[in-house]
């Protein structure tokens, strides 16, 4: 199994936004920030992965 995902630049840059957001978020609300983006995308695998299915067409989606 492959360590390293390559992303695309939209998501590289969709991703930094969102690290940016949160960091403000927590800063704001005095908490510990987030030290990479790594971390959101760990954080995101391992909230979604049980959820990922198949629709009828084949595509990928997350279960509710």
């Amino acid at each position: 199994m492959a360590e390293t995902v390559k992303l695309n630049k939209w998501e590289q840059e969709a991703l930094e936004a969102r690290l940016n957001y949160l960091n403000k978020k927590l800063v704001m609300n005095g908490f510990k920030t987030i030290k990479s983006e790594s971390q959101i995308i760990h954080k995101v695998i391992e909230m979604t992965i049980n959820r990922l299915d198949i629709d009828e067409d084949g595509n990928l989606k997350l279960k509710n």
